[in-house]
């Protein structure tokens, strides 16, 4: 069976800023599925924006930093570039721990390639972009008490003709309850 993810990919365009993707939603119940993956594009030797592949970004390190939506605290994160063949177009990968996911709402998040060209180290930011997080309806509801009470007992009670009186009846320490 192939890996179970909650996967989005992302293209970051290097020139513009620009980030592309599809609606990226995730639960805050999820635990261990959560990733996005991403593709770099700038304008190759032709003058053509195209995928940068992955012998073109050898010296490429990808940061994603996430604003969480409830306290504003910032969580980072190191994609890690997807092994493939020098002429495969580059990939990077972040899997995102629960600490990305925790808390319901629209998460601001912006990414940032540092690389070295012509000797000098550059930082080139994307635009923000969202990625929503869905609460869940029953993680901190209460669990349903299947007996009522504690050290209960159940007892069926017969009249004298060997007739059913009560069906159900459950005490507890401070109450009988019929039913």
């Amino acid at each position: 069976m192939k890996e179970i993810l909650r996967d989005y990919t992302i293209d970051f365009d290097l020139i513009t800023g620009k980030i592309t993707s599809d609606y990226i939603s995730f639960f805050i119940t999820d635990k261990n599925v959560s990733t996005l993956f991403v593709k770099l594009k700038a304008i190759n030797n032709d003058n053509i924006v195209a995928y940068l592949k992955n012998s073109e970004v050898t010296n490429h390190s990808l940061n994603l930093k996430v604003k969480k939506p409830k306290t504003g605290e910032t969580v980072n994160k190191t994609g890690k570039k997807i092994q493939g063949e020098d002429d495969e177009i580059a990939i990077f990968r972040f899997d995102l721990e629960t600490k990305f996911t925790n808390q319901a709402g629209d998460c601001n998040c912006e990414l940032f390639d540092t690389f070295i060209e012509n000797s000098l180290e550059k930082l080139v930011s994307s635009k923000t972009f969202p990625y929503t997080v869905s609460p869940s309806a029953t993680a901190d509801a209460t669990p349903e008490n299947p007996n009522p009470g504690t050290g209960g007992t159940t007892s069926i009670t017969y009249d004298e003709t060997n007739e059913l009186l009560v069906f159900n009846s459950v005490t507890t320490e401070n109450e009988l309850t019929t039913i």
